[in-house]
């Protein structure tokens, strides 16, 4: 028998360090550091322009909590704003 009532937990490293955001959900971008520019840049492209992971941010190059957009607005949870 399943239990669709299940919850679904993830679950990271404490990330000790000088926490920075790269981008943000606006398209801004934040510091100097290139690499979460380039990641955010290969997801749109990779995807075929059907999706981009931006709100970069964390520890030197371990980033956590960053948004997945998708061009029709569904699905990855309720930041997801779509094409806007």
């Amino acid at each position: 028998e399943v239990n669709d009532s299940r919850e679904v937990f993830a679950i990271e490293p404490l990330l000790s360090g000088d926490f920075q955001k790269h981008n943000n959900n606006d398209g801004a971008t934040i510091g100097r550091r290139t690499t979460p520019q380039a990641f955010s840049h290969f997801t749109w492209e990779e995807s075929n322009h059907s999706v981009l992971v931006c709100d970069i941010q964390g520890v030197r190059d371990y980033w956590t909590d960053a948004q997945v957009h998708s061009t029709d607005g569904k699905g990855h949870g309720l930041g997801n704003c779509g094409i806007q």
